[in-house]
């Protein structure tokens, strides 16, 4: 398989979420994969997403973006595992989940080539880590990795970064972890400093590049929304491309804080929004709405228009929520 597009899709109360393991000689058989503006929730057990690109080669390649992760319990797993992969993972909603750690980043620790493994642009907001050895929202497992414009408000946590031993390899431990430029709760260099465990703590382990810091959130702010919300005149919006039945998509934003849109006024505004998070698809897709008209309807939204349908079909969605700052 050279191809893999995983994308609008709704994984929910699994045993563990989606597991790709990907191998190569080389890069005209290496994977790339596209994994994107799915749902991934209350999965138990196992990890919500497990990408290992096996130990054989550095070829792999996945974009992970525009997911929404939230409610998953991985008891004595890791959330999002990315191992041996060349990973894009950006502009993801991490929310609410629990795991050993929420996300590792992992592998390449023996390759000698310019591998890029990249967190950008992600909110991860009230997870919970239970590794006895360090609660940590994300563990670093090799040397190079960026973490950039994310933010980290998971305050159960001992440690938003921890980081593993250093190679024995002298040219790696030079290569530090770079995650400047993050919003981690705080404006104060000390404090932040105590919620990444890395060289400073202990000798064995690798280096975290965490100045400078941005003092707010604003800079990482889609206007006022966490990253993967959308700003639209004076709310946020996130599109959720999972298809569910009315009642589960109004349930489901309910259960995470947020809330099935009503429309109301000119809706311009929110058709260019779906029109540009729906133009993976071959063909515009109804997404399930409000109307103050239909209170005790089911109503869709599709080219600025809400119209009436059956609750039990199923459509990708919005929720909305109020603006953070």
């Amino acid at each position: 398989m050279q191809s893999l597009h995983f994308r609008n899709n709704l994984i929910q109360s699994n045993q563990g979420g989606l597991s790709i393991r990907a191998d190569s000689r080389g890069s005209a058989t290496s994977l790339r994969g596209w994994i994107h503006h799915n749902l991934f929730t209350r999965n138990r057990n196992r990890p919500a997403i497990y990408v290992d690109g096996r130990q054989s080669s550095p070829y792999q390649e996945v974009i992970i973006h525009n997911n929404y992760i939230t409610q998953n319990d991985a008891t004595f797993r890791d959330v999002v595992v990315l191992r041996q992969v060349v990973s894009n993972f950006t502009y993801n909603y991490v929310h609410r989940n629990k795991g050993l750690r929420i996300v590792q980043v992992s592998g390449f620790d023996r390759v000698r080539l310019p591998i890029y493994q990249t967190t950008t642009h992600n909110g991860f907001y009230d997870n919970v880590a239970t590794d006895w050895e360090g609660r940590a929202t994300i563990v670093a497992g090799t040397a190079g990795q960026r973490y950039v414009d994310n933010i980290f408000a998971n305050p159960d946590n001992d440690y938003e970064i921890i980081t593993v031993n250093r190679s024995i390899t002298l040219d790696v431990w030079k290569t530090k972890i770079d995650a400047r430029y993050n919003y981690w709760s705080y404006n104060e260099t000390l404090a932040v400093s105590s919620r990444i465990r890395d060289r400073y703590d202990d000798n064995q382990l690798l280096e975290v590049s965490y100045l400078p810091l941005h003092m707010n959130n604003l800079t990482v702010l889609d206007g006022k929304c966490p990253p993967g919300w959308t700003l639209l005149i004076d709310t946020c919006y996130m599109y959720v491309g999972a298809p569910m039945s009315f009642r589960e998509a109004r349930d489901f934003c309910r259960s995470d804080n947020a809330s099935l849109p009503f429309i109301h006024g000119d809706s311009n505004a929110l058709w260019m929004f779906i029109e540009q998070q729906s133009r993976y698809l071959r063909n515009y897709e109804r997404v399930w709405v409000q109307d103050a008209n239909y209170i005790d309807r089911c109503t869709s939204f599709l080219y600025q228009n809400v119209e009436v349908e059956e609750c039990h079909n199923r459509h990708a969605f919005l929720c909305e929520t109020d603006p953070k700052v």
